[in-house]
């Protein structure tokens, strides 16, 4: 039996769980099921029960939950050897130091992420130690206590643009995600950002979906949009994973309705593997 906690994919038996905590019942259907589905958006309690109690579960989710936000994503990039630009983890407040920083690994200018924040909305290009000091000041002054934020080496020489690589099941899709201003270091879809629909420079499309490819066999992520930056002022750019999303718009995918076909196609021949 086929348990499927997806508004979308249909299963032998389906339950919805959106905007409560799993119950007995739920539990219940877990334990009976051979195989559960679980939206993108699911809760770590709900993950959690279904991991414990059912063998086969999808999407594979252990990795979002140990290596938590943007801080838990660069441990994971460690842990797995795999090639991003350096970054330190700070902790702010209102008396930092920064001019005790070491930054010798990073430089100026460099790129200040708050841990949460998605479409580059909590992403702020920084000059120098000024705007730095400005920056931090006002993530203190936003938040309620202490906050950590990743300041990470910049890639200036980007053109505008970062490749977003899109993982569902065994399918992968790769695109350029691209500023409205080619100079823009920092790329906002929803400031005049556009997804590419030229398939520029083709042979790094290829190259960032094999690397991604290589990323989710190494730790079984299957369900993930991964961003990759690459440094053009080198002869031979090569991608530099900055940051994975579990949730990710669909426009350079086709729209909704294109990814949810792909989804359910992926889910499909998932359960014919394993059920």
């Amino acid at each position: 039996m086929i348990l499927s906690f997806h508004p979308i994919y249909v299963g032998d038996q389906n339950r919805l769980c959106a905007g409560r905590e799993p119950d007995a019942d739920d539990l219940a259907a877990v334990k009976r099921a051979q195989a559960v589905i679980l939206p993108q958006g699911c809760s770590q309690s709900l993950y959690e029960m279904a991991r414990q109690n059912c063998e086969h579960v999808f999407p594979n989710y252990d990795l979002r939950f140990k290596y938590p936000g943007k801080v838990g994503q660069i441990e994971l990039f460690e842990a797995y050897h795999v090639a991003h630009p350096a970054t330190k983890v700070i902790e702010t407040s209102t008396e930092m130091n920064v001019g005790a920083l070491d930054l010798a690994a990073i430089g100026y200018p460099l790129v200040c992420k708050r841990d949460w924040g998605g479409e580059g909305f909590t992403v702020f290009w920084i000059e120098d130690q000024t705007a730095l000091e400005t920056t931090l000041l006002m993530i203190s002054s936003e938040s309620a206590g202490p906050e950590k934020v990743l300041l990470q080496k910049a890639v200036p020489e980007n053109r505008g643009r970062v490749m977003r690589v899109v993982c569902t099941g065994k399918f992968f899709k790769a695109y350029w995600r691209m500023a409205s201003d080619p100079d823009e270091k920092i790329v906002h879809l929803e400031e005049g950002g556009r997804v590419d629909d030229h398939q520029l420079d083709p042979h790094l499309l290829l190259l960032a979906e094999n690397s991604a490819r290589q990323f989710c066999t190494a730790t079984g992520i299957n369900l993930v949009g991964i961003d990759f930056l690459f440094d053009f002022s080198t002869p031979e750019p090569r991608p530099l994973i900055i940051e994975l999303n579990y949730f990710f718009g669909r426009r350079g995918l086709g729209g909704s309705s294109a990814y949810y076909a792909v989804l359910t196609r992926e889910i499909r021949d998932w359960c014919r593997r394993r059920v």
